[in-house]
């Protein structure tokens, strides 16, 4: 299929669609996730991606954002125990806020925020993107009330490689590249997306998307997109609270028997460790994250909630293949790339069937409770694994308990879970959030993974994601010692009993992180962060022996933020990093300086970011993000000496955003060496996205908060 009649075939699809919801002949209005709110998770992302966390996908902390800001919470109908699950929100915030509506009743204006204790003005600004106070009744009809007020928006994006790898050259030149033709799709990811969202609970979207090297293909029974996703969510009173059919994030206790919302590796988005979030949401990303595919419910009274959860979907698995054997089994790396008939062929072979239930009691806000999951394969695992998943390889059948709580106090809180699964496994997390002076807290996490647990969705705090063969102590502090300046200090000790990736001995490392965030003024703002890891690895030297010899690494970066406002109209982010990687005697440095201007003009806005890098290899990469379009998130990552340009831009209408982002990147003295279609001939990156985003909102329904909500909608101060 050519790449004109593929465009084609995309755009007939989204205009079928949007004309759909243009049938309305309504007004349009939507919410975005605002400025501040965004440096902030760039700040917390781009400290994951100095951990080398490569796992999970980022943009679904921004699609969770984006969700929060187009749904926002009843403020004065949501339970004290929901409140701890806002964004933004600090522990001694949210029970500031918890004691004042128990005090005067319900909260009446915006304004009124401002009066409870430790509530600057950049937290209510934050706050009220994501909050209404409009209520809903129940005398009106229950079904009247669900559809009331929708809210429809179309998504649509492509993003084209404009100098693709070898692999997608033209066939012809496969005299002087081996490679061309490799990939027989365009070198380009497409994505299209409906959602719809009503004031009385309804929420309807879809997701179809192909990554670059995926052809979209409608002949043989086959669906077009290589991924698509879709959900339908009622939220409920009284006894039946929420329900969900179709692809849905699950999240229980602190993680230890299943997460797969995203989740920061170590830390919360705010100052706190423990999680806490709705335990069944819909999904709304791409395939990045694992999800469930199902149907999921949630019970409740005034103390008691239940959920109960069934899943059953298709994964990718791996053909194993020895003497005359020949048969799938299940994959622990899970790629999702469908580019090439080998990897077609291991797409959806593997059925996993996932069902259990979620029991929990709440105490005031806290809360404790019991969780059991299930999750079996329609495959066995691999018969030979990896040395060091010799005792957590994924099982055909797995079964994940555990006991875990939330228990909040004036000023402690205690959190943990302890977790069981099969074949002897174990694992337990506990962890206490002490209030100190100058508004600041202390939290302390021990954790104690044993090498045998397996949970397949489980994501709990730790130095990895698989919550096993680790035990470590986390101790951090965060004050402000002046209320313009936030200090957070850090310090985590971790070991393990086995072999691990890349570390063929049991070892121990530590990490310590120093962040100051200050805010002279309004239209000033300055982030500081330092980290410092050591721990072991093996050795990349040739060695007679069975086991590698092991060697020390230390990874150490410094990287800033300094954001300053001129005007409504100008702003300007500068972002430096220096990193250094210390293999025993061998040092490696890596420094990027970038500088993003931003300008609106009218209704365009316009931002040029320039970057200049110097990363000799891969441990010292820039972890800097730059500005993307609308909820996605990026870190260029670039290896090498070179520079990178990018300009963004954006034009916003009440019910149209149109943003289109091109990006060039120059490598010096760039060597080509054609060893894979992935490998480029030239030292030349250039890329190109546009964004296509309609809204469709009824003006003569707009909530009573709605005027206040958009005077900081656009661009929110510093």
């Amino acid at each position: 299929m050519t790449t004109l009649s593929i465009t084609i075939r995309f755009i007939l699809i989204s205009l079928l669609i949007t004309s759909l919801a243009l049938n309305t002949n309504s007004p349009c209005y939507g919410q975005e996730v605002t400025a501040s709110t965004i440096r902030k998770a760039e700040l917390r992302l781009e400290e994951e991606n100095d951990r080398n966390n490569d796992e999970g996908n980022p943009n679904q902390l921004i699609d969770e954002l984006t969700s929060l800001y187009a749904n926002p919470i009843a403020i004065n109908q949501i339970k004290a125990n929901e409140i701890l699950a806002l964004p933004f929100l600090t522990r001694n915030q949210a029970i500031e806020l918890m004691k004042y509506r128990e005090t005067y009743g319900k909260i009446l204006s915006f304004d009124e925020l401002k009066l409870i204790p430790g509530f600057d003005s950049l937290t209510v600004q934050q706050l009220t993107q994501i909050i209404t106070l409009d209520e809903t009744t129940s005398t009106t009809p229950y079904l009247k009330r669900l559809f009331s007020d929708p809210k429809q928006k179309v998504e649509l994006k492509w993003t084209q490689n404009l100098t693709p790898p070898v692999g997608y050259h033209p066939q012809e030149e496969t005299l002087t590249n081996r490679y061309a033709g490799y990939y027989q799709a365009v070198s380009a990811s497409r994505r299209l997306r409906y959602s719809l969202s009503s004031k009385g609970g309804l929420s309807i979207g879809f997701t179809a998307e192909n990554d670059p090297g995926e052809p979209i293909d409608f002949k043989k029974n086959n669906t077009g997109f290589d991924f698509l996703s879709g959900y339908i969510q009622i939220i409920g009173t009284k006894i039946v609270r929420r329900l969900v059919a179709g692809d849905y994030s699950l999240s229980l206790g602190q993680g230890l028997v299943a997460w797969t919302g995203f989740a920061f590796q170590k830390g919360g988005f705010d100052d706190h460790v423990w999680r806490r979030t709705r335990t069944i949401k819909p999904y709304t990303s791409g395939d990045g994250n694992p999800f469930l595919r199902g149907g999921a419910i949630e019970l409740g009274t005034n103390r008691l909630c239940l959920t109960l959860f069934g899943s059953s979907r298709s994964l990718d698995g791996v053909n194993y293949n020895h003497d005359t054997l020949n048969y799938p089994v299940i994959s622990e790396s899970g790629v999702g790339l469908h580019r090439t008939d080998s990897e077609r062929a291991k797409k959806g072979i593997v059925n996993q069937l996932v069902y259990g239930g979620d029991l929990v009691y709440q105490i005031g806000a806290g809360s404790i409770g019991i969780s059991a999951l299930s999750t079996q394969y329609s495959t066995p695992s691999s018969p030979n694994p990896e040395l060091y998943r010799l005792f957590s390889q994924t099982k055909q059948y797995n079964s994940n308990y555990s006991i875990h709580y939330l228990l909040i106090g004036k000023r402690v809180t205690l959190f943990g879970e302890a977790a069981l699964s099969n074949h002897r496994g174990e694992t337990l997390l506990f962890g206490v959030t002490i209030l100190t002076p100058y508004d600041g807290s202390v939290n302390l996490v021990y954790r104690a993974y044993n090498r045998y647990y397996c949970a397949p969705l489980g994501n709990a705090f730790g130095e990895n994601s698989n919550n096993n063969n680790e035990k470590g102590f986390f101790l951090g502090w965060t004050f402000k010692p002046q209320p313009k300046v936030q200090i957070s200090l850090s310090t985590d000790i971790f070991k393990t009993d086995w072999i691990s990736y890349r570390t063929d001995f049991p070892t121990h490392g530590s990490e310590q992180i120093i962040k100051v965030h200050w805010q002279p003024q309004k239209n000033i703002g300055l982030a500081l962060r330092y980290r410092c890891e050591s721990k072991h690895q093996n050795s990349s030297s040739p060695s007679q022996e069975i086991l590698a010899e092991p060697i020390s690494i230390r990874r150490s970066s410094i990287s800033s933020h300094f954001d300053f406002r001129q005007s409504d109209n100008l702003y300007f982010t500068t972002r430096l990093e220096w990193k250094e990687c210390r293999l025993s005697n061998k040092s490696k440095e890596g420094t990027s300086i970038s500088q993003s201007i931003s300008y609106c003009i009218r209704t365009i806005w316009m931002t040029f970011t320039t970057m200049l890098f110097t990363s000799p290899s891969y441990e010292v990469r820039s972890s800097l993000s730059e500005p993307e379009i609308q909820g996605s998130f990026s870190i260029p990552g670039t290896v090498g000496e070179g520079f990178r340009n990018s300009l963004l831009v954006k034009w916003k209408n009440r019910n149209l955003n149109i943003n289109a982002k091109l990006s060039y990147t120059h490598l010096h003295n760039y060597n080509a060496i054609i060893d894979s279609p992935d490998s480029y001939d030239t030292p030349n990156r250039i890329s190109l996205t546009v964004q296509l985003i309609y809204k469709i909102f009824k003006r003569k329904q707009m909530r009573t908060d709605d005027l206040a909500r958009c005077r900081d909608e656009p661009f929110d101060p510093l």
